[in-house]
């Protein structure tokens, strides 16, 4: 398994990371799921929580997924 991705499973810093697509959801606060691009070309979904504004909580890190080159439509 790559590094990077190695890394984040075990909650430590994965590197430098190009983020290629996001989207967001607003629920109890936002959902953002993040297509990323590692240094050693590893293609990411990530999926992050940032609580309501008013709880003042950081956002938290949810899941991460390891998928096949994404495509990018412009």
């Amino acid at each position: 398994m790559k590094q990077a991705v190695q890394r984040a499973r075990n909650g430590e810093d994965p590197g430098e990371m190009l983020a290629l697509t996001y989207r967001s959801q607003v629920v109890n606060g936002f959902q953002y799921v993040v297509k990323v691009k590692t240094a050693d070309n590893v293609f990411l979904l990530l999926k992050i929580l940032q609580p309501p504004g008013t709880t003042r909580a950081n956002a938290q890190f949810e899941r991460l997924k390891v998928t096949d080159q994404i495509p990018i439509d412009f």
